[in-house]
């Protein structure tokens, strides 16, 4: 990945060296983000939004360097331009009609009089002792319920045990929504959240359609896919038009980057072959998408199908040129999984096969809540978020499919995404 670096419109000793060191400075910064976060014992969730990708690291160090370089010349001492402090001499100074500059300043939450000054820089101040009397509102308890079972803290005022939520501290407010399984504390009564999870559905999506400009379509089809599952149809998901060839390009990429750590080749039987319609020469690979957020939540571990022009070497992958197909089932041991007796992964389910409610919620010693079966994964903090919506609606425990209420419980499905050769992905 390669920094396109803004010039500085200005120099001076001090300055010239900060910039060299800046540059190198960022460079480190890109190359430890592959290493330290996208290896077996580091993970993207650990990393505070928006700094999940390294597309948006790359154009915040670039964006930086003007502002930083700005600082040092401030602080130098040296003669000619960027050595005053007014505002309209800043390098990066935007002129704003007074209009749409007041329009901005209300969006940034900016009140100009003195008792919103007042009260900015009280509830800014943990410092300050005044503070009690200006405390801003906490967050609604749904939120605050969430936000203690993602940490892991006692859920009603305990203390944190450290190793994540489990079913003793889980809020009772995460009990489950229209899933009524038979560990559900209020007996399957508790408030709908369907709209709520299907407003969070277009958030995802929407928020993905700005990332297709950067050639992201994961978190865009992620929403679909979540959507598609909480709809209950149960259809093979063949993924949407205009999102598939950013989609296409973005597994492409992730395969030949992280190959060595996360992809194994496989040996499909003459069957399988038969089944995913594969060439000849086409290859097969398992895909663990863990390290990367929105690939994970769409994927976790998938099957990729390739022309095989790659040139493996044992175990050593080569580039792989065209992803043809991803393979997968949308199903979760936290809440309904797809369990294939015959059938294999990404075709419709054989009459055979069957929905049952995954390990993490319910085993032979134990049935678990909601809170209970996400901490089983490990997920905290934004994955467990993530996961949520999935988890509430199936409920607590063991609760068996019902076809009837597939769209109050969610309902798994196979995935087959087939992409056509594009730049980036066999072109």
């Amino acid at each position: 990945m390669t920094f396109n670096w803004p010039d500085v419109p200005f120099s001076g000793t001090k300055v010239d060296a900060f910039v060299v060191a800046y540059k190198a400075f960022a460079q480190e910064v890109l190359d430890a983000y592959d290493t330290e976060f996208y290896d077996a014992a580091h993970s993207v969730e650990y990393i505070r939004l928006p700094y999940m990708t390294k597309e948006n690291v790359k154009i915040y160090l670039e964006k930086a360097l003007v502002y930083s370089a700005f600082v040092i010349k401030q602080r130098a001492g040296e003669s000619g331009p960027g050595t005053d402090f007014e505002l309209g001499n800043s390098p990066m100074n935007v002129e704003l009609p007074p209009g749409e500059a007041g329009s901005l300043l209300k969006k940034l939450g900016c009140t100009w009089d003195n008792d919103s000054f007042d009260i900015c820089f009280e509830n800014g101040d943990n410092d300050n002792p005044d503070d009690k009397t200006l405390a801003p509102s906490g967050p609604p308890p749904e939120v605050d319920d969430v936000a203690d079972g993602a940490a892991g803290d006692g859920g009603d005022g305990g203390p944190d045990d450290g190793d994540g939520p489990d079913d003793s501290d889980c809020p009772k407010t995460l009990s489950n929504y229209r899933g009524g399984g038979p560990k559900a504390t209020n007996n399957g009564q508790s408030p709908d959240k369907s709209l709520l999870w299907q407003t969070y559905v277009q958030v995802l999506k929407a928020a993905g359609l700005g990332l297709l400009a950067t050639g992201r379509g994961s978190l865009w089809t992620t929403g679909d896919m979540l959507g598609h599952y909480l709809g209950g149809s149960g259809s093979t998901y063949t993924g949407t038009g205009f999102v598939k060839p950013t989609l296409g390009v973005e597994i492409n990429s992730y395969v030949n980057q992280y190959s060595a750590s996360y992809v194994t080749e496989l040996n499909p039987s003459s069957a399988a072959r038969s089944a995913y319609g594969m060439d000849a020469n086409d290859k097969m690979y398992s895909v663990d998408f863990y390290g990367y957020l929105w690939l994970a939540s769409g994927f976790g571990t998938a099957t990729i199908i390739t022309d095989g022009s790659e040139n493996n070497v044992g175990n050593i992958i080569g580039n792989i040129s065209y992803v043809k197909q991803i393979i997968d089932d949308y199903d979760f041991l936290y809440a309904y999984t797809i369990v294939r007796n015959s059938g294999l992964p990404g075709l419709p389910l054989e009459s055979d096969d069957s929905i049952e409610s995954g390990l993490y919620l319910c085993t032979e010693q134990e049935q678990r809540t909601v809170c209970g079966a996400l901490s089983q994964g490990g997920f905290t903090g934004l994955q467990y978020v993530v996961r949520l919506p999935v988890a509430e609606a199936h409920g607590d425990g063991c609760v068996p499919f019902q076809e009837e209420r597939a769209q109050d419980t969610g309902k798994p499905f196979p995935v087959r995404i087939q992409f056509s050769r594009t730049s980036g992905n066999g072109l």
